[in-house]
């Protein structure tokens, strides 16, 4: 009979990319990770050209889920040099 050996602090393993990041984020949350304000946040929510974000019920607070918050940012990082990025003006 074959036995499982456990170690005392392993941690199971996993797929996740980011495992200490939550998976609901705030817009604080989400600017501190991304080291812009959360007043950014805020305009790329409005702009529709940040993560997905959804209101909690009462329809009070926004949050953003960490798998979508990595795929933006996956998509992101896929983009042809030079595209805008979120926020950046083109018409100059």
């Amino acid at each position: 009979m074959s036995e499982v050996i456990q170690f005392p602090n392993a941690k199971p393993p996993t797929d996740d990319p980011v495992p200490d990041l939550p998976l609901v984020l705030s817009p604080a949350q989400l600017s501190e990770l991304l080291t812009v304000s959360v007043k950014t946040i805020t305009r790329w929510r409005e702009d529709k050209v940040g993560p997905p974000a959804f209101k909690l019920p009462g329809g009070r607070f926004y949050r953003y889920r960490r798998d979508e918050v990595i795929a933006w940012l996956d998509d992101l990082t896929k983009k042809k040099p030079g595209a805008a990025t979120p926020g950046q003006n083109t018409n100059l």
